[in-house]
């Protein structure tokens, strides 16, 4: 294990639960005891020698989808370098359209938590914010608390708060597009990743 300090896990997904079209939704959490040093791979992400504000592009903020094929790569090969450690976790919807529900998104999110707890059973979790409302981000920490049980509470925060939460949007990313036919991206990160999961839904939702 990191043996700096606390350890912090950092949390973003790729897909579109409700979304028919999107098989594949890609769970990841970056794991770390030296924050610092990930919040300087966003500052070192350079092209030609210059810096590149991931923070915005066009006026929007740069995600994995938005980014080139250049910075993704340069990303996830800066994020290779750090003292952190990467699970991930792939649900496959099978061409189910799933309501994007606190519980739902909460089981998946359980699903990638309970292997990270497996190797740091005292973690920190922050988690990027997916629901709009603060009711829904309250059931979706009721719901976390019950299923991990001593887990600490999850703190919601974007990647305006913490560049962090950017860089495990770069990850799951990655991690989605290997199942969409590129493992290019997933291969520069190899080397970080301690677990990987495939679950299917119709399985998962079974431990409603």
């Amino acid at each position: 294990m990191i043996e700096q300090g606390p350890a912090v896990a950092y949390t973003d997904e790729s897909g579109n639960l409700p979304d028919p079209n999107d098989r594949y939704v890609a769970f990841a959490a970056i794991v770390t005891s030296n924050p610092r040093g990930l919040r300087r791979v966003v500052r070192k992400a350079s092209r030609k020698g210059k810096k590149v504000r991931l923070r915005r592009r066009g006026g929007r903020e740069v995600k994995w989808w938005n980014a080139y094929d250049s910075t993704r790569k340069r990303v996830l090969d800066l994020l290779a370098r750090q003292d952190a450690h990467i699970f991930w976790l792939v649900v496959d919807k099978e061409g189910q359209a799933i309501p994007d529900t606190s519980e739902n998104y909460g089981l998946m999110f359980c699903e990638l938590m309970q292997e990270c707890l497996a190797y740091y059973p005292d973690l920190e979790i922050i988690v990027d914010v997916h629901f709009s409302t603060r009711a829904q981000r309250d059931a979706f920490n009721r719901f976390v608390l019950s299923r991990l049980g001593t887990v600490r509470k999850p703190t919601h925060m974007d990647s305006q708060q913490d560049g962090i939460i950017q860089l495990a949007d770069f990850v799951a990313g990655a991690v989605r597009c290997q199942f969409e036919g590129r493992s290019e991206f997933v291969d520069l990160i190899e080397r970080r990743i301690v677990a990987g999961k495939v679950v299917k839904w119709r399985q998962l939702e079974k431990k409603k």
